[in-house]
């Protein structure tokens, strides 16, 4: 009966497990500027997160159709409570505890790449900025004393007592 339930967290951790690894190459495309490999990892990141949706929806049809009582479970802790059979309680607790933290581990490094990509922006303004003025500047020379002249068109003493 809980078999299908089992099965839906294995597979759930190993999305997850999937996504963490995705993350790891998304870092070093990141890193090394592979723009290309970039967008494909996230084509193939889209094909997982939708496949991980589509679980995590099975699992909560699984969890409301084992209720047992009329109250539907709003959380997969309210479905693995009333459960009797302390082996599978356990192995139940075990597989959310793993789920658990592998879903803490993406959230760090989907952190540690935000990081990233914003410093990779943050980086390409700069240099556009550097490049977009560097052309406006004169690179042509002007004598120090033509800036002076050009200035100081209006005498000290020219103003009217």
């Amino acid at each position: 009966m809980f078999n299908l339930t089992i099965e839906t967290l294995d597979n759930l951790i190993d999305i997850q497990r999937q996504l963490i690894d995705i993350a790891d190459r998304k870092k070093e495309m990141i890193i090394e500027r592979k723009i290309d490999d970039l967008i494909q990892i996230n084509k193939n990141e889209e094909i997982i997160i939708d496949q991980f949706i589509k679980l995590k929806n099975d699992l909560e049809y699984q969890i409301i159709q084992h209720s047992t009582n009329n109250d539907t479970p709003t959380s997969l802790n309210d479905f693995i409570d009333p459960i009797t059979d302390l082996s599978l309680k356990e192995k139940m607790r075990e597989k959310q505890s793993i789920l658990f933290q592998e879903m803490i581990t993406l959230k760090d490094k989907n952190q540690l790449l935000e990081h990233l990509l914003k410093d990779s922006l943050q980086f390409v303004h700069q240099m556009v900025d550097q490049l977009t003025k560097s052309k406006q500047q004169n690179y042509n020379y002007t004598s120090p004393m033509q800036k002076q002249t050009a200035t100081f068109t209006k005498g000290f003493f020219d103003t009217k007592a």
